[in-house]
Order: structure tokens, then sequence, then C-alpha cells
């Protein structure tokens, strides 16, 4: 049955969203082929090529570009272009399918051959490029083909079409055209053109054969994807740094859908509970298992008290892998509830915190023994002379004893030895840099004895760490720029907003650093749509489920612009305590 249905699907076949949700696919995708297409055996086999996908995942028509006529709600006919893919869930298979109406190209191309000079009052009108090609030479061209490529009209006729694709694309384009013409369907493909400035821009490619001047000539419909192309690599990239920095910081996420009982983990979990390459369906009693026996009560008490009151919890526990390795795990999560506000999604984060906890006690009971502590312990007196250097400090600073207080591990050192020599016992924390090596001070000033006392850890790795982390947030603001999503959260308590900076720019509000209020968000909100986004709010607090709207805003330079906004509750104690969502500049879609 459909799970999942958008607003685009709406637009083109003309099924609402809630007459759609719940019905059978076969049923759906017969329904909307056209009346004089719905023959016994065409629902036979479209049922039977269904029934496979689901069950393996796999058909001959899966993720590739197809075109097919629809017939909509109110009996009008659109040709559409789409792809239809697979993905495994715990219970099996979901069909995912992406529709692109493209009945203005299949009309434009129809005018083509029809009339000349419709073609010419469409193709100048058009956004794409089109071009018309005869033995790999341009022959006529639109004016967004001169856009694209940074070459006049006359510069294109005569100039041979391959010229401007990229050497290593060169054969599958021609390969392409080739088939083409010879009469074969060419499925949407994408390429490099090189145009005239020297830039590389990325192109997807679809056309056909026509007659024009009395020859077979080859139209070509090419579309600018460069930018789509940045926007997916940066989103990649933010996944993979974001996979690096979970793996440095031993830190893994996870959610817990309990209406299926099958936990989705990172790769750092699974990496944690001590699995390779495999990635096994987890439910609830699997995690059980691994929990140390000694802890399993407390974990099912606290689990079971989150469960009950829907409040978000934190834990410290034994795990032991099936190789018999124990880790220590601190796991904090919290719910979201379903609308009939009862739980249906726990979220949350695990940490691997053996090496951590195990260097606290093993530090602590070296505390009174420095010669053995595996971490520099060093002395220095009053008059600014080192006193006392364990094995770790001098294996780890063999320059120390020669450089004194101008060693870099000491830089600032002067100040804090006036507290020595003024009786004030106290302590300083703070991290230095040494060479490429980050290092955490402590630092105790001891007036009795007329010293002062450093304790050093390398914390290398956990900096490295939290770099990758901001290094992957400056990634996804970047990702939000490009796609122009921006991220929002409500404080119901405090009643303000807290918006990224891609949604002051949707906006068009000057980020002064003023917090902005609930009212002051409708202010913006054009007025014939403010009363349906406070409705929908509104029936978001009570009702406690996520929620979408699309509305118009008015910015402070009277700008009007599209927006949809998505948004979810937070909940404390069974109260709603905050929204949290994201908006979509959809000015351009509209």
């Amino acid at each position: 049955m459909l799970i999942e249905y958008n607003m685009g699907q709406e637009n083109i076949t003309g099924i609402k969203k809630d007459d759609a949700l719940g019905k059978d696919i076969r049923e759906y995708m017969f329904g909307i082929i056209p009346e004089d297409r719905r023959l016994a055996n065409a629902k036979k086999d479209l049922e039977s090529m269904i029934t496979k996908f689901l069950a393996s995942g796999n058909s001959p028509h899966a993720n590739r570009y197809m075109e097919a006529m629809i017939q909509c709600v109110d009996g009008s006919r659109k040709t559409v272009q789409f792809v239809i893919f697979s993905i495994k869930t715990e219970s099996g298979y979901m069909i995912c399918g992406i529709t692109r109406d493209v009945t203005d190209r299949k009309l434009m191309e129809n005018l083509l051959r029809d009339s000349e000079n419709k073609y010419r009052v469409l193709a100048e009108t058009t956004a794409a490029a089109i071009m018309v090609v005869h033995s790999d030479k341009f022959v006529e061209v639109n004016n967004a083909t001169e856009v694209l490529t940074g070459y006049s009209r006359d510069e294109l006729l005569g100039m041979n079409f391959l010229e401007m694709v990229h050497p290593d694309d060169r054969e599958m384009v021609k390969s392409n055209a080739m088939a083409r013409q010879q009469g074969e369907y060419i499925q949407p493909y994408e390429f490099r053109a090189v145009i005239k400035s020297g830039e590389t821009r990325w192109a997807q490619a679809c056309g056909g054969r026509t007659i024009y001047k009395g020859a077979v000539v080859s139209v070509l419909t090419l579309y600018d994807i460069t930018e789509s192309k940045k926007h997916l690599e940066s989103l990649k990239k933010s996944e993979a740094i974001l996979a690096k920095a979970q793996n440095i910081a031993h830190t893994g996420s996870f959610y817990w859908d309990m209406h299926d009982q099958f936990l989705c983990i990172s790769d750092e979990d699974y990496r944690v509970l001590g699995y390779g390459e495999e990635r096994p369906k987890l439910k609830y009693e699997d995690i059980l298992s691994f929990v140390h026996p000694d802890d399993r009560a407390n974990f099912e008490k606290v689990i079971g008290n989150a469960l009950k009151l829907t409040r978000p919890f934190h834990i410290d526990y034994r795990i032991i892998r099936p190789d018999g390795v124990e880790r220590i795990i601190h796991t904090e999560g919290e719910f979201t509830n379903d609308s009939s506000g009862k739980p249906h999604m726990m979220i949350g984060v695990n940490r691997d915190i053996t090496y951590e906890r195990r260097s606290h006690n093993r530090l602590s009971y070296l505390a009174s023994f420095p010669v053995l502590n595996p971490n520099p312990i060093i002395e220095v007196n009053a008059s600014g002379h080192i006193n006392f250097l364990n094995p770790a400090a001098k294996s780890i600073f063999p320059d120390l004893v020669a450089l004194g207080l101008k060693h870099p591990l000491f830089e600032g050192l002067e100040y804090i030895m006036e507290n020595v020599m003024s009786n004030n016992a106290e302590t300083t924390i703070r991290d230095v840099k040494v060479s490429d090596r980050y290092f955490h001070e402590t630092i105790q000033t001891l007036p009795n004895k007329k010293l002062i006392r450093v304790y050093v850890i390398d914390i290398t790795e956990c900096k490295r760490a939290e770099e990758a982390l901001r290094d992957s947030e400056a990634t996804l603001r970047l990702a939000q720029r490009f796609t122009n999503v921006g991220m929002w959260s409500w404080d119901m308590e405090k009643n303000s907003l807290q918006l990224t900076d891609e949604l002051y720019k949707i906006f068009g509000i000057k980020k002064d650093g003023s917090e902005i209020s609930y009212e002051m968000f409708l202010q913006a909100v054009i007025p014939k749509d403010r009363k349906r986004v406070e409705k929908t709010i509104h029936d978001m607090l009570e009702k406690g489920k996520y929620n979408q709207i699309e509305f118009d805003i008015i910015g402070p330079g009277g700008e009007r612009r599209a927006v949809r906004f998505e948004g979810d509750l937070v909940m404390d104690n069974g109260k709603p305590v905050k929204i949290l969502g994201v908006c979509f500049d959809i000015t351009n879609d509209k």
C-alpha cells in the first residue's frame, strides 16, 4: 500500500494525498493508465511485475528513466517521465518512484515536427537548451543554448556538437547519438560539457528524431544540472564527515520504531557491538542480550521508566561483545509521540566511554604514584626551576629540562606562579598546543610547598574529532545554503524562535542578535495565509503530530516568497515545550 505521497504527485495526477495513502499500489498504478489501455492483460502484467518487485527488490524496469501517458482525475492526459527503485527494509522491500511532468516538453517536440514557426516560439521561451543536430553539427539552437555554452548562435551553427563534450564522455555521447539515429529510444543521460570559458558543466540530455528542412535530424534538450551535482556532492561529503567524526569520537546514533520493534543504528554502533561488515536487523531484545548481566536489571528499569513517562533519559552500563570483550557505554535518548500521545519512536546517541572511564579510574589510582602514571606530571618551584619530572614527562617532552619555562607547555605560567608567592591555593585548567598535538593541563598551586604541580593529558584525538564535527557543521550549512533549506525551533516557554542563517536569508531578516518571537514570525506571513498558519500550529499542539504547510511571506523589503514549513513537537512529561522543523524556499518551484 502507498505510505508516502507528496504534493508534486498530487499536482500531476489530481489524486489527493488522503485518497492515495493506504491504497494498494497495483490498484493505484492501474487507475492512472488511460482508459482505452486498461485491458485485462495489461492489469495482469502490471500486478505481476509489482508483486515480483516487492518480493525481490529487482525489476528490469528499475533505476531507468521511462516515459508513459497517464490519465488524471479530471480525464486529461499527461506525459510523465519517471524512475522507480527499491529500498530494503526490515520486512522486505519498498518501491519508491519519482515522477516528472514532461507534457510540455512532449508537446513542444510534437509541435516541432508539425511546424517550425511554433517550434521557434516555444524553443526561444524555454529555459532548457534546445538544439537541432545533423551529422554531429549544430543546424539550429535556441537562446538558452547560447546562455549554457557561452557561444553565440553564429559561433554554434556549423560547430561540431562533440567538440563541446568532455573528452572522457565523448564516446558515450557519440554512441547514444548513433543509436538515436537508428530509431532507438535513448534514456535521458548525463555528460560533461566544456563551455566557451573553459569551465566544465554537467548537463542532462534527452532527445529524439524529426524532419527539419527535409533532413532527418536529432533534437536535443539539455538541462544544466551542475548545481544539483554540487549539492549532492556536498551532502555526500557531509555524511562522510559525520561518519568519520562518529568513528573518531566513538559516538553512534540510533532510532527505535516501537511499532515494528526494529532499531536502526549507525555503523559506529555496529562496530562498538563487535560486528564486522555484516549489518543484521536488531530488536530491543537483541540489544538487551549484549548488556552485562549485572547491569541488565537497571538498564530495563531506566528504559521502562523513560517509556512510561516519555521523558529523556541517560544511563551508563557495560556490554559484553560476542568476542568476550567488555565495553562501557553511555546512552542518551528521548521519545516522540504518535497522534494518540503514545511514544512511538526513541531517538538517541551511544558513546563508548570504556577508555575514558578506565583512564579516569587508572588516573585516580595512580594519583598517589606519579612515577607509575602514564601521563606527564611536572613540578615547578617558586624560582621557576623544574623540581620533578615523572618518566612519562621525560619521554613525551625530552626538551623540557633544556627549555624550562620557555617550553610551550609553560606559556603564561609566570602569572600562575604569583599565586604561590601570595599563598593562594588555586587550580587552573587549560588546553595548550605543542607542535602538532594538543594537551589538557590541570595546574595546581601548592603554597605550603612553594611549588606548582602540572598534570598533562594528550587530547589530540579529541581535538581532531571536534574539528571534524565543525567541518561537518560547516558542510551542512553549505548544503542548506545551496538547497535553500533553513532550520528553526520555537521554545514555547520563552516564546522565542531560533533560526539558522539560511532561514534569516529566506525571510530577508537582518541578523542583529535580537530574539524573534512567534508574533513577529506571524507578521511576515501574508494576511490571507495567516489564519491557516495559526490553525496548523494550533492543530499540531492539540494533536501532537508532525505537520507541514505552504504559505507566502513578505520580507522587510517587500519581496514576496513562497515557503513550506515542516515541524514536529518535542514533549516534556507529556507537555509540548518546543517545535523543531525545517523551512524550504519553494518560490522558484511555484
